[in-house]
């Protein structure tokens, strides 16, 4: 395929909307306006989508954050400082893998002040606090089936381990 081939085949790709999506607002460019993560949101939303129909994870998974390394906090949406991580620049990154392939088959990127109050009320779980939401959202392909999670520090709240044991999903720190 040629460079200019290519070159016009990426620039006629676009992410499509959900029909929900569209209702809220007219436009996609209206809606990156106010909320620079709804192309990221959309395509975490698919990815997990995806994941959770087509991967099936072994015994063992790993719940932990990752930082997305960014240096310029004019250019980047959400940008925060991490006093204690090797790169303390960038993104927050919830991600959930397999223990025995190391493949990622869930992510979340947190968006803290930044993120959109439609976008807050749509998570799952939030009504149940931001931790043990997180730990159920990101857990929830695995329900049932007696798997293990191990989990870093941040992540072992009570409340949290206890509402994954009632869903036959056992955790590790």
């Amino acid at each position: 395929m040629s460079y200019d081939r290519f070159v016009d085949i990426l620039a006629s790709l676009r992410y499509t909307d959900d029909e929900a999506e569209m209702l809220q607002s007219s436009t996609t460019s209206q809606r990156c306006e106010h909320d620079p993560f709804a192309h990221v949101r959309q395509m975490e939303k698919e990815w997990n989508k995806n994941m959770a129909d087509k991967f099936l994870p072994s015994w063992i998974s790993m719940l932990d954050t990752s930082v997305m390394e960014w240096h310029d906090q004019s250019t980047c949406p959400a940008w925060m400082v991490f006093a204690k991580q090797e790169q303390p620049f960038g993104n927050k990154r919830y991600c959930i893998g397999c223990g025995e392939s190391k493949i990622i088959w869930r992510v979340e990127m947190e968006e803290g002040k930044d993120q959109p109050i439609q976008a807050k009320e749509a998570l799952e779980f939030s009504d149940q606090g931001k931790i043990i939401g997180l730990v159920q959202r990101m857990t929830k392909p695995i329900w049932y089936t007696g798997r293990v999670v191990l989990m870093g520090g941040n992540f072992c709240d009570v409340g949290g381990i206890l509402s994954l044991l009632d869903k036959c999903v056992f955790v590790s720190a």
